[in-house]
């Protein structure tokens, strides 16, 4: 399997998610000769990122994204709209190269990791002007499934995130809607649920340890004032807190002590995972990632959404009883939820241990649907001993998982 990926490169959840699949695809005998990232050309890549695609080519190009309201907190939509436009001429050149990368390559598939640029180029060159069909995966997917549970009063910004979703997939043949758990497909849709991708280091990792130190991760850096005042409150709590630190004058971002009991650090592969996997317990803002990789490790955890798609992860991780939802970075919260902490994470684990199965038969029937691309007979037993693996792993895990 040849794969084009496309990734929406804000954050680090869809960069992650890529490196687990680039991962499964290269295990399994694919490549991908490939990454095209969008967001801020200009912004450096963490270097665990560059790292994780190997041989893979690394492209930039500027794209949409959401404009972050004051202190971090909150979708400032007019912001969003402004930049948008102002950076409209640019966005043009990203569609050239995703079409242009397309044509080059010539991959079996073309992944789209929420890069609403991809939309724009089936848009613009109509669903079936490209041989390669477009496989979209993120768990903002799961927006588009009555399933998924949705907090009050937020009807508006419901609206507005799942047209950005539609747009973001336009042309795809499937959306895999990254899940927590098992649930039933919605093929008026085309979505079909799927597990979290969670990095090796995530899976290997040994979380039974507990060395009494809180770990924070906040996606904005403006954010980290409020850690600072907690610490100061309470300074008995231990806290290692990692944030996208800015770089200092002609140094990188370095791990700075600024207190006796709180650690900042910027984000890395390897200590953001080891610190996790030994912490007393987890606060984020309820990214999908950091919230799966607190879930699979079966740490405590407290989610402080900054925006709706946030609030929707944390209301989902509260609802199965694996978090727990605050305003705040009050890690007295946390605290006392670490002392009546119930959930198992068993389940969950064979859950995501099945993703590797379910994602190469969903991207293997995505190739074998295009008629010109149909493998032989021969190929198709190595996909339906695949599919039947799967499914039964997955009727597995729903029958003791149904949220």
């Amino acid at each position: 399997m040849r794969a084009l990926f496309v990734v929406q490169g804000e954050g680090r959840g869809h960069l992650t998610q890529a490196i687990a699949l680039h991962r499964m695809l290269t295990r399994s005998g694919g490549t991908v000769p490939a990454v095209l990232i969008g967001g801020d050309a200009e912004s450096p890549l963490p270097p665990f990122v560059i790292e994780s695609f190997g041989h893979s080519k690394i492209s930039r190009f500027d794209s949409p994204s959401f404009r972050i309201g004051p202190e971090g907190r909150g979708i400032d939509w007019f912001d969003t709209l402004r930049h948008t436009g102002r950076l409209a001429p640019t966005f043009r050149l990203g569609v050239r190269l995703i079409e242009n990368a397309i044509e080059r390559y010539a991959p079996d598939v073309v992944v789209n990791f929420y890069e609403p640029l991809v939309g724009l180029a089936y848009l613009r060159r109509g669903r079936g002007s490209f041989r390669a069909p477009h496989v979209a995966i993120a768990h903002q997917h799961m927006f588009l499934h009555p399933r998924y549970p949705f907090p009050a009063s937020a009807r508006i910004e419901r609206n507005a995130m799942t047209l950005f979703t539609r747009f973001a997939s336009y042309g795809a043949t499937d959306r895999l809607a990254l899940s927590l758990y098992p649930a039933a497909d919605n093929p008026k849709e085309r979505v079909r649920v799927v597990p979290p991708l969670l990095r090796d280091a995530v899976l290997e990792s040994d979380a039974s340890g507990n060395d009494g130190r809180y770990l924070v991760y906040l996606w904005r850096p403006e954010l980290l004032e409020e850690v600072i005042a907690v610490s100061r409150r309470r300074p008995d709590l231990a806290i290692d807190c990692f944030c996208n630190l800015p770089d200092g004058p002609g140094q990188p971002a370095q791990t700075r002590q600024l207190s006796r009991t709180l650690t900042v650090h910027p984000l890395s592969q390897t200590a953001f995972i080891e610190r996790m996997a030994r912490s007393a317990g987890v606060a984020t803002t309820a990214g999908f990632e950091s919230t799966c990789e607190a879930m699979y490790m079966g740490k405590p955890l407290m989610m402080v959404p900054t925006h709706l798609e946030q609030r929707c992860n944390a209301l989902d991780a509260a609802l199965l009883g694996a978090g727990v939802r605050s305003r705040t970075f009050d890690l007295v919260k946390l605290q006392r939820f670490a002392r009546s902490y119930q959930f198992s994470s068993l389940q969950f684990r064979d859950w995501v241990d099945s993703a590797p199965d379910v994602f190469m038969t969903q991207l293997e029937k995505a190739i074998d649907a295009v008629p010109s691309r149909r493998r032989r007979a021969t190929g198709g037993a190595t996909t339906g001993h695949t599919a039947g693996h799967t499914a039964g792993h997955t009727a597995g895990a729903t029958a003791g998982y149904s949220a």
